[in-house]
């Protein structure tokens, strides 16, 4: 692994691990996720989600140990109603975690075009999340 210092500072913006960097998805309190793409891995598909803990995230302990325990857990689950985490990783001092990529709307998004959900519509989605957090309690 090269230090940070070693690295040409565009190639930090572009790339982290095995992923290149396509653009920015989305930023929280403790992290950045990116649309990228895998350079070397066959067993993956091409676009992924790629979330990356801030700089000042892996200066707190608590942070680091959960974004790590949360990596272990997720990449050894399969489940439809759970995104799937391919691999979780540290490259020149930055942690990150490659996940399914998924397109299209969020639920909010979808529920802001709407008063509210038909019963038949909440039910439908009130036992995929049921089912998903059973998975998750029975393997995690």
């Amino acid at each position: 692994m090269r230090s940070a210092a070693s690295v040409d500072p565009a190639e930090l913006l572009s790339k982290i691990g095995p992923y290149q960097i396509d653009d920015k998805i989305g930023e929280g309190a403790a992290g950045v996720v990116y649309r990228a793409h895998s350079m070397d891995r066959p067993d993956q598909p091409q676009a992924v989600a790629l979330k990356v803990l801030k700089p000042e995230s892996m200066k707190q302990p608590a942070m680091l140990a959960c974004f790590q325990f949360e990596g272990r857990v997720l990449t050894r689950l399969q489940h439809p109603g759970i995104l799937r985490v391919y691999e979780t990783g540290m490259d020149d001092g930055r942690m990150y975690t490659a996940m399914e990529l998924i397109d299209g709307h969020s639920f909010d998004a979808y529920l802001a075009g709407r008063k509210k959900l038909t019963i038949t519509e909440a039910i439908y989605v009130a036992r995929q999340v049921a089912e998903a957090l059973d998975y998750l309690h029975r393997n995690g």
